[in-house]
């Protein structure tokens, strides 16, 4: 065949530089039990993540017939943002408490993400731990796995997740309470087998303005005096978006190695990845090296990619759709046993969320003629095989330094803070020290210090004039009663007492009548105040006599009680200035001390 020089340039031309072919966006749908959120995305054919859009709600009620409400309608916001109705593939991601210690999907969850894959027609791909996927974010962002303390707050409870190294050592769960700062310092301290904790703390959640509170409290928090960290942690929020992406990114990354375009992970960081992904499985299989393929000169690159893509991705559909399908009746999905064999949803990793192992593409082009050999040309006057032999050694040298195996060690110095006590003696007699015994010379300094303060007084007391008057007794019996002097006698709530000792004569009986015996006496109020001045004609009883013997009356009023409430020095006043002139006097003292104090010496103050 003849091939002229314009159709070898049009075949290159179609081989560098293709038609981008029409990107297939794929769903990302966060699922907790306080919100919804979604992402629609798609990657290049480099296995770049492109994000569509994102959004998200809250639930309204806890229910999956909720979830499945809200979901619709934020796939179709999605569709309107893409200008699209062909979103179908999706990647789970789903908050801690929907999975098993061992990172499987439980298995009420499993039935229900069934239900909503059919009922909105999507296809699942598989599934992340959302708190994994922000682990790898970070990863991928700073560029080596992070330690950190996760804090997913939702609507009643926040779930806690600490990583070490980009591995997960533990989960709490903690309730919501108005203690947010101290339930999460118990949460924290009950890593006890962690001896220093990492001093990062990452929120993440739907309601911005209560993480953006629970934020600011925590920054409050004297975290170093009370928990186990190095220095004060840094406390930032992650939004709801970023927390979409970072799904979107977990499930990109993998469907690139599925798809077998060549990322930027090297093998052994994929295997690093999947030892510590304990418990969690892979979506697809990895598919077996495939043969190179030899493209003609009217082929191109893209071509070839697509051609690729199509069956990797088809075969992960299948495999998905086929676990899926295993059971289509309503009555026998409470009996199903979920292995990961016939996982509707399989578990994954969001660095390895098992699409397949990385394959490189492998593209063979044109074979052109050998260039000939070019003659010798002959040097004479020149050592030639010394000159040949330095070029070869420097050749082989730059060979060897780009074919040679490298490796780039960082290590990580964790500082430990060790604090030991021990008791010394300061002794005056001593010269020298004597480090056996611990003993320091020192000599005693003595400081009279003088001063004066005046503070105001806050003290209250209430003074005054008692009320007094004269009163009849009244002796009902045929016996003389004697009253001493301080005898109280009572009107209502008011006590009086006899000036004076009182005889009170006995009563006279007289035909048919009795006449009370009757003596006056002058009484004074116990209490200050008007309160004592009473009216007249006021009965009295006297105390330790019924009234049936004993009584009194007033013919005048009561008069002279008076009071007013007047500033004093109380307790408090008294304890205040001797502390306050006390702190002065001994901050004078230090100065005048310290003053004497030369060379290598240091003031004790006790």
């Amino acid at each position: 065949m003849r091939i002229s020089p314009m159709n070898l340039m049009t075949s290159f031309q179609r081989l560098f530089r293709p038609n981008k072919p029409q990107k297939e966006l794929y769903l990302s749908l966060l699922l907790s039990h306080s919100y919804v959120g979604a992402c629609a995305w798609s990657m290049d054919v480099d296995g770049t993540l492109q994000v569509t859009a994102v959004e998200s709600k809250k639930l309204e009620k806890n229910t999956w017939e909720n979830r499945i409400e809200i979901a619709d309608g934020l796939i179709e916001k999605l569709s309107e943002h893409a200008g699209t109705d062909a979103i179908h593939q999706v990647v789970f991601g789903l908050s801690q408490e929907m999975l098993t210690p061992s990172g499987d999907i439980e298995k009420g969850v499993k039935i229900e993400l069934k239900k909503m894959s059919t009922m909105l027609d999507l296809t699942p791909v598989g599934f992340v731990n959302i708190d994994t996927a922000v682990v790898f974010q970070i990863k991928h962002d700073e560029g080596v796995p992070p330690s950190v303390i996760l804090l997913h707050v939702e609507e009643h409870a926040m779930l806690m997740s600490l990583y070490r190294v980009g591995t997960c050592v533990g989960t709490r769960t903690i309730q919501k309470t108005e203690f947010v700062v101290e339930d999460v310092e118990t949460a924290i301290k009950s890593f006890s087998d962690i001896e220093v904790l990492p001093s990062r703390i990452l929120l993440f959640g739907d309601d911005t303005i209560n993480l953006e509170t629970i934020q600011s409290q925590l920054l409050t928090h004297q975290w170093p005096n009370r928990v186990n960290f190095l220095h004060y942690p840094k406390i930032d929020v992650m939004s709801m978006e970023d927390v979409a992406k970072a799904v979107a990114l977990a499930g990109a990354s993998e469907l690139a190695r599925a798809m077998g375009i060549d990322i930027e992970d090297n093998e052994e960081e994929l295997s690093e990845a999947k030892s510590r992904s304990a418990g969690e499985t892979v979506v697809a299989q990895t598919p077996p090296p495939s043969e190179e393929k030899e493209l003609s000169p009217e082929s191109t690159i893209e071509e070839f990619i697509t051609e690729e893509q199509s069956k990797e991705v088809k075969d992960v559909v299948e495999e998905i759709d086929e676990a899926f399908d295993k059971d289509t009746d309503s009555e026998r999905l409470e009996e199903i046993e979920i292995t990961p064999a016939d996982a509707n949803v399989v578990s994954v990793s969001p660095e390895v969320l098992g699409f397949g192992k990385k394959q490189k593409i492998r593209i063979q082009l044109p074979k052109f003629p050998k260039i000939p050999n070019m003659p010798k040309i002959p040097i004479h006057g020149i050592a030639l095989p010394f000159g040949i032999i330095g070029m070869f050694t420097v050749v082989l040298l730059g060979f060897l330094y780009y074919l040679l195996p490298k490796v780039t060690i960082t290590i990580g110095v964790m500082p430990q803070i060790i604090t030991k006590e021990k008791a010394i003696t300061i002794s005056t007699t001593a010269t020298v020290v004597d480090g056996e015994k611990f003993i320091v010379p020192g000599k005693k300094q003595e400081k009279s210090i003088s001063g004066e303060k005046t503070l105001p007084v806050t003290g209250k007391k209430r003074i005054g004039d008692p009320a007094r008057g004269t009163v009849t007794l009244y002796n009902k019996t045929t016996t003389t009663k004697l009253l001493k002097k301080g005898t109280i006698i009572d009107y209502k709530s008011l006590e009086f007492t006899l000036d004076s000792d009182v005889s009170v004569a006995s009563a006279s009986e007289s035909i048919g009548s009795i006449t009370f015996g009757t003596t006056p006496a002058i009484v004074t109020a116990i209490a200050i105040g008007e309160e004592g001045n009473v009216g007249v004609n006021s009965e009295f009883s006297v105390k330790g006599y019924d009234t049936s013997v004993l009584i009194a009356r007033n013919s005048q009023s009561f008069a002279g009680g008076k009071s007013r409430e007047t500033t004093v020095v109380s307790r408090a006043d008294y304890d205040a200035l001797i502390k306050a002139l006390t702190d002065e006097l001994v901050v004078k003292a230090k100065e005048e001390l310290s003053q004497g104090v030369v060379g290598g010496e240091k003031l004790i103050v006790y």
